[in-house]
């Protein structure tokens, strides 16, 4: 994978966790586990992509190669499914931004959540349970979280559970 040209094909870290079965499956769960199933899923759909990909390098000439772009292309829709969950982005990456600190927890049956504090609007996003949440401000009974990765929502803050 040296000389990649395009740095969002993938990361040392997932060199590093592509190297066995084990290491894969590891960084799957503890994903899953962070973010919920459906950011567990995409992390191994991501692997696999990858690894098709090198597989694929392995037996081209050029880096310009159509199949490898397509190939590129799939990771980079994977990479933008990711970001779009609440806290895939963050548990990927491993790192928490300066200064976010979790203040509550979603529920134990998850909870939607809405770009605005409107329930008219449809529901931007499902919260997985018990992912750490920060609430940034409140208005009635809406609370604006954010989770590690700075995704943003509003939620119905009756039913955040404080952090203990």
């Amino acid at each position: 994978m040296s000389g990649e040209p395009d740095p969002a094909v993938i990361t040392e870290p997932e060199i590093l966790s592509l190297r066995s079965l084990l290491a894969r499956r590891s960084t799957r769960l503890a994903v899953g586990r962070a973010g919920g199933p459906a950011a567990g899923r995409l992390v191994g759909q991501l692997q696999a992509a990858q690894i098709e990909y090198s597989m694929i390098r392995s037996r081209v000439e050029s880096l310009g190669d159509p199949a490898l772009e397509v190939e590129r292309q799939k990771i980079r829709s994977l990479r933008t499914e990711l970001a779009r969950l609440p806290v895939a982005g963050g548990v990927a990456r491993g790192v928490a931004p300066a200064g976010w600190a979790p203040t509550h927890l979603a529920p134990v049956g998850g909870m939607v959540a809405w770009a605005a504090p409107d329930p008219s609007q449809l529901p931007v996003a499902t919260l997985p349970p018990r992912l750490e949440l920060a609430v940034e401000a409140r208005s009635g009974a809406w609370a604006q979280v954010r989770a590690v990765n700075g995704w943003r929502g509003w939620v119905d803050g009756r039913s955040l559970v404080p952090r203990g």
